[in-house]
């Protein structure tokens, strides 16, 4: 019972999380569309799921290194009870 507590609380917090990466997402597209991005020569012949693709492992990317800055900065202690 109580491990279905603990998920009612972080459930609306993942889809928070999770919807303020689509945001993010929608305004990197907005602010490097992809004809912008076909000016770079080295991406001047990326199709539309290329860029999917481009934007998509970017966003990983950004996100595993802001992770591993946030667990850089917890204390030990926190990760006894993660």
């Amino acid at each position: 019972m109580q491990a279905r507590n603990i998920a009612s609380i972080f459930k609306p917090m993942q889809e928070k999380e999770n919807k303020n990466i689509e945001e993010a997402t929608e305004r990197v597209k907005k602010r490097l569309p992809l004809e912008q991005i076909r000016c770079i020569p080295k991406y001047k012949n990326l199709s539309s799921e290329d860029y999917e693709k481009l934007i998509k492992n970017s966003e990983t990317i950004a996100l595993l290194i802001l992770k591993a800055f946030l667990l850089k900065k917890q204390p030990k202690s926190y990760w006894l009870f993660y």
